[in-house]
This record gives structure tokens, sequence and C-alpha cells, in this order.
């Protein structure tokens, strides 16, 4: 069955009932409330009452002749061994049901496709594709779209995601920039970005940023330049390769060193140490961040910092779980990776499940994950940073406008 024809008829169904109560129907329920959380289950339907349980996953078991609902209503998924189907689906007719789909192994595997979503396609088909995650810090869209429309490079075009909401402001910038848009009912930052590689498969390179990072000039180009040249120069595989980031649990300490600076962070703040530790002040400080950004004026302001590392050319491999709010990776990487991201926690959200999948991947499939050296990007702060560093945003904005 065309995956979009079923999704249509989900998204008009008020009843979605699974029929099969046996081994295969148990194991089919579990992921698909995990995995289709906008299409809950109502109950399982079975053709005789006798010799079933009165609930299976705490929903009720019923017959089909006990079914009260307008049979236009309806949908069921079949999940029943093959010798069965048949009966089934001339069963479901006869009772006057014609919404049904027998569950199989390529519907399974593109679940997310059939969650909730609306598509904007304004799609140029180009070989780079941006996915912008955005929709929850509004604050900072003004900077942080005005540097991704300086900064785009020509050929690469652009996808706004939107995880658990629709924003009007954002589709009307979308609009007006000729951006594809992609909003999801249900917040889930890894089906969001499954459904949109689902829908540019075209593109063979994929960056992905996050609505607090504030891209510089020449960053997007050098990221794919680095990815190209290290695959062309050392001994492994390139899975994904990202900027330095100064409030980063990686790139603060190579850009304290680069600029000398390690003993004067210490001395202010704590021992530096790489990966993510949300003790560490680098994650839970505001000082900290705010010295990042350069408040005190011991380091340069974000502009300069990339113009300063602009032509080193340089680039190292990360040996620890690294932050993923500016990426790239290739869709060669994407499908060794196994073409899509694992979801369906049952937590609504499931904020870093991505960064968790793609860092774990990387290494299982024997891959590095690089770090362009000669790129600079901002990220504006970690959780606990937020509300503070929103009071250096107001007062000290020169920080982050592009320079």
């Amino acid at each position: 069955m065309d995956i979009n024809v079923l999704r249509e008829k989900l998204n008009s169904s008020q009843h979605i009932y699974l029929y099969g109560a046996g081994l295969t129907g148990i194991n089919y329920l579990q992921r698909l409330r995990q995995c289709l959380p906008s299409h809950s289950i109502e109950g399982v339907i079975v053709s005789r009452r006798e010799g079933n349980p009165e609930k299976i996953g705490g929903l009720r078991v019923m017959p089909l002749s006990g079914l009260d609902v307008r049979k236009e209503d309806a949908f069921f998924w079949i999940a029943v061994g093959e010798m069965h189907q048949k009966e089934i689906i001339q069963g479901l007719e006869a009772s006057g049901y014609s919404r049904y789909a027998v569950l199989n192994q390529e519907i399974m595997e593109k679940l997310y496709m059939l969650e909730k979503h609306e598509f904007t396609d304004r799609r140029q088909f180009a070989d780079k594709v941006l996915f912008l995650l955005a929709g929850y810090k509004e604050f900072l869209w003004k900077d942080v779209f005005e540097r991704l429309e300086n900064y785009l490079p020509e050929d690469v075009e652009v996808c706004i995601l939107s995880s658990g909401l629709k924003n009007e402001w954002l589709v009307t910038f979308a609009e007006q920039k000729g951006w594809s848009y992609l909003s999801t009912i249900y917040n889930s930052v890894t089906m969001i970005q499954n459904i949109a590689m689902e829908y540019y498969q075209h593109a063979q390179w994929i960056y992905k940023m996050d609505e607090d990072i504030f891209l510089t000039e020449g960053t997007l180009e050098s990221m794919l330049k680095t990815f190209i040249r290290v695959q062309e120069l050392e001994p492994c595989n390139v899975g994904v390769v990202a900027p330095l980031i100064p409030l980063n649990g990686y790139g603060y300490i190579r850009i304290l060193d680069k600029l000398g600076m390690r003993n004067t962070y210490e001395k202010r703040f704590d021992k530096v140490l790489s990966g993510g530790y949300p003790v560490k002040k680098i994650e839970s400080d505001i000082d900290a961040a705010a010295f990042m950004w350069g408040a005190t004026g011991d380091l340069p302001k974000l502009d300069e910092l990339n113009r300063i590392f602009a032509e080193s050319n340089e680039y190292s491999f990360c040996n620890v779980r690294f932050s993923i709010g500016c990426i790239l990776f290739s869709r060669v990487f994407w499908d060794k990776m196994g073409g899509a991201y694992p979801y369906g926690t049952g937590q609504p959200g499931d904020v870093g499940e991505d960064e968790v999948h793609l860092c774990a991947r990387t290494v299982l499939k024997s891959h590095v994950l690089v770090v362009d050296e000669s790129s600079v990007v901002g990220h504006f702060s970690f959780g606990p940073q937020t509300e503070g560093m929103k009071s250096y945003y107001d007062t000290h904005h020169e920080l982050f406008e592009m320079q």
C-alpha cells in the first residue's frame, strides 16, 4: 500500500484498532504505540471472543461483532499470520469496513511517515540540504535567521523543521524565502528528522542545525571541504563533521588552548574536561557561557574568532560524545547508520536521542567524528544557562550580531 494513501486513511479515521490478539498482535501493538503516538489504538479486535484474554496492554479485547462505531470512521491494523489474513479481510469487508492495512516489514520500516505531519513542499532537489530545527526559541530568530540568510551557500536548500508544533511566523518566513516547512503534531526530534530525510532522498549532503546556533561566514563550505579532505587524506571513513563551538564540551578546550587561554579559564571557573558533563561550568554556569561569548574581552567576539581560525585548515577527531547542534553528514553514512533514527521512547520531545544514536553509530560503524577547526559557530547556551544568558543577550547584544 502507498504510504501516503495509508497516512491519509489514518488521519481521517476517528477510531483505530489492532486486529489480532496473538503473539504477532502483541508485538506489533508495542511498536505501534511507540512509533505512532498521534494515532492511538482504542482496542484489540478478534474474530471470536472465546479463548482470548479480557485485555492486552491495557486495551479491551472485543469481537468484531461487538464493535459499535461508524464504519467509515474505523481503521484496522491487521496483525496476524499470513494464513489468517484473507479470512479477516473478508470478514471486515462483509461487515462493511473498508479501511485496513496488513502490517508487514515494509510498513514497519516507514512507520514515522504515518505520523501526523504537514509538509509545505518547496523542494529544489539540490544535492545539499540544511535542516533547521526551530520553534521554541523565538527570541533568537532575528539573529539566527539573519546569519543563515547571509551565510547560506547558493547550492544549499533549506527546510525548517518544527517538532510538536506549527509556528505561523516560521510558516510565513519560509514562504518568503522559498524554503520548505515541515511540522509534526507529536514532539519528537528524531521522528521529524526521519520524515525530513524521507522527503529529501535526493540530497547527498545533509546539514542539520539547531535554532540556537549562530552561523558564521564560510562555515558550511568549510565543513564540506573538511569532510572531503579528511576522507581523502586519512585512513578512515568520515561519519560526521562539525565546526568548533566555544560553548561545547569539546570545542571550548580546543579554542582555549589555541588562544592560550586555558589557565585564564581554569582560574576563573574550573578545570577543563573534555566531553559532556552537566556539572561542569561550561554547561551550567552563566558567567562561563558569557566568557566564551567574549563578554569579558578575554576571547574575541564570534565572527572575529571564526576569522582567526578560518585559514588554519586544521581538523581533529573527537573522541567523546559531541553536540550535534551543527553538523554535516552524507547520505551514504545515513544509509550505513540504518536509514533512520530509532525513536518511540514514549517520552515527548526525546531531546538528545538523535545525538546519542548518531555518536554511537559513528563509532559502531567504524566512522569518525571530525571537528573542522577552521570554522567556528556560536551556541547560545546550555539549558541551565538559558534564562541568565537572555539577560546578556539583551544587555550585550553586540556579542551576537554579525560583525
